[in-house]
C-alpha cells in the first residue's frame, strides 16, 4: 500500500482507497511503473563472443593477405582451371548418359531381372566402362563387359570382342574415372 496525493484536495490518500476520505474525490490509481529489464551477461559470455569475433576477423585478414600476396596466375594455370571447370560442368550429362547405357545393357540381356551392374566407371572424356553379371540362355551366371563411347555407341564384349578390346584399350585401360554403379543402384534406374 502506497500513499498518493488526492488530485482535488492534495491530502495523502491510500492507493487502495476508492475515494478520498477528506473530499470524497475518486482516487486515481498511480501509473504502473515500467520495468526495464537489464540484460546482463556473464564474463564467460563476453569472452566467448569476443573470441568468436576475433577468430572471424583473423580469418578474414588471413584470406585477404593470401589473396594480396599470392603470386600472379599464369595463363597456363588459368587455362587449366577453365578446362577443369568445363569438365566438371559436363559431369551430370556424362553420368546420365552412362545410366542410360546401363539401362540399355539390362534390356538387351536374355534375363533382364538377373542383370547385376557391378561397376560403371565414367572417364573424364565421357567414356563409360561397365562390368556386370547376367544369365545366359542356359541360366548360368556369367561376367560381362561393355564400353559406351562418348558418342553413345555401346560395344559389348560378347558381341564383338575385337571392337570391345580396341574401345577398352582406348577409353578405359590405364585411366581413372568415377564409379557411378552405386548411384545408379540407389536411384533405381535399373528397376
Amino acid at each position: 500500500m502506497a500513499l498518493v496525493k488526492c488530485h482535488e484536495c492534495e491530502s495523502e490518500v491510500s492507493t487502495e482507497a476508492k475515494t478520498c476520505p477528506k473530499c470524497g474525490a475518486p482516487v486515481k490509481a498511480p501509473p504502473k511503473e515500467k520495468v526495464i529489464r537489464e540484460w546482463k551477461m556473464s564474463k564467460t559470455g563476453w569472452v566467448v563472443i569476443s573470441a568468436v569475433i576475433l577468430t572471424a576477423s583473423y580469418q578474414q585478414y588471413i584470406t585477404a593477405e593470401r589473396e594480396r600476396t599470392a603470386p600472379p596466375r599464369t595463363p597456363e594455370e588459368i587455362a587449366a582451371q577453365a578446362k577443369q571447370a568445363a569438365a566438371e560442368a559436363k559431369r551430370p550429362q556424362q553420368d546420365n548418359l552412362a545410366a542410360i547405357g546401363a539401362v540399355a545393357l539390362k534390356k538387351a540381356m536374355k534375363d533382364p531381372d538377373a542383370f547385376k551392374l557391378t561397376s560403371a566407371i565414367v572417364m573424364q572424356d565421357g567414356t563409360a566402362c561397365y562390368e556386370y553379371r547376367a544369365k545366359n540362355s542356359f541360366g548360368a551366371s556369367f561376367p560381362g563387359y561393355a564400353v559406351m563411347l562418348p558418342s553413345g555407341k555401346m560395344i559389348v564384349n560378347e558381341q564383338n570382342e575385337n571392337a570391345y578390346y580396341a574401345a577398352f584399350q582406348k577409353g578405359c585401360s590405364g585411366k581413372s574415372g568415377r564409379d557411378i554403379a552405386k548411384i545408379i543402384e540407389i536411384s533405381r534406374v535399373l528397376n
